[in-house]
């Protein structure tokens, strides 16, 4: 089970929706504490793209690169290669009658237990920022 779940329906394809989550030339635009991100395997992505980027979230700056470990035509998973803490995240595109249903679930030790309680609802607020510019940025 994911230690954190949202999603939002975007009005555009999945196969739209999808590109723009891979899109690294646009990441730190709607990611919000995203500061610093790129691709670092060659396109296309798929299963085994890695990447590097800064995240920064409540005066914390968080080195870390990652490889997408599960790749279907319906959803793919990132993993943390390095940085602390490690996290895994998956995102699932579903095609709706208003567009694209868009999941995504976190998964990291930091953020289990009571301990993680503060830091899941930080994360989850900008988790749920980051789906309203992504939807703001598709729909323009």
């Amino acid at each position: 089970m994911a230690d954190i779940e949202k999603h939002m329906t975007i009005a555009a394809t999945p196969e739209a929706v999808r590109a723009a989550v891979l899109d690294a030339a646009s990441a730190t635009a709607w990611q919000g504490s995203l500061s610093e991100y790129e691709q670092t395997s060659p396109d296309p992505a798929g299963l085994g793209t890695t990447s590097r980027g800064v995240s920064e979230l409540v005066g914390m700056r968080i080195e870390w690169t990652a490889e997408i470990v599960e790749w279907t035509d319906r959803s793919f998973m990132w993993s943390s290669t390095t940085g602390d803490p490690s996290w895994r995240i998956r995102w699932t595109f579903a095609a709706s009658s208003q567009g694209t249903a868009v999941f995504y679930e976190q998964s990291s030790p930091s953020l289990e237990g009571m301990k993680g309680a503060i830091a899941r609802s930080i994360v989850g607020g900008q988790v749920e920022r980051d789906l309203e510019a992504l939807r703001a940025h598709l729909e323009a």
